[in-house]
């Protein structure tokens, strides 16, 4: 069986699911409310077997947030995107912190910075920032404060720097 061959399987189990290749890596593009499903369906596919998931990020996109979740099998080989694009206004997908326990710090990033729920989440809390901050920094309409904490975050001196004369 061809690698393309298992890739294309996945598309006839779950419907307005798209496949293509980017430099050998399959990128699964699927519709958010599946992807519990299809989760689970690649971890315990034998054609898959996706035991590893190596990190989760996302791209704003200012009028949707793409999310993106790398995973690899160590049984297979191989190694796939699986890709999907939420709401900018309220961006949000089931976790899938029961499938894979990694997930749950990612997931914490992916919430932290862009502010991506997952629902069901065992204990979506930011992870990098401390609890009251407001906003979530990697969103293009992310405002920074002018102040936190009592220390400015004014960085005029960066755009003040004298010219390097060669």
């Amino acid at each position: 069986m061809t690698q393309d061959h298992v890739w294309n399987s996945i598309l006839t189990t779950f419907e307005k699911t798209t496949l293509s290749f980017e430099q050998d890596m399959a990128v699964i593009t699927i519709q958010p409310d599946t992807w519990l499903q299809v989760s689970r369906y690649l971890k315990e596919n034998q054609a898959y077997q996706m035991d590893y998931l190596k990190y989760i990020t996302a791209v704003d996109w200012r009028t949707e947030i793409e999310l993106l979740v790398h995973l690899f099998s160590y049984r297979t080989g191989y190694e796939c995107v699986v890709r999907m694009v939420l709401s900018h206004e309220k961006p949000e997908v089931m976790t899938c912190s029961s499938v894979w326990k990694a997930a749950n710090w990612h997931e914490r990033e992916m919430y932290d910075l862009f502010g991506i729920s997952f629902v069901d989440h065992p204990n979506l809390t930011r992870l990098l920032l401390p609890q009251d901050w407001e906003g979530h920094p990697l969103r293009k309409d992310y405002q920074e404060a002018t102040e936190v904490y009592g220390v400015s975050t004014t960085r005029n001196y960066l755009t003040k720097l004298p010219s390097i004369e060669n």
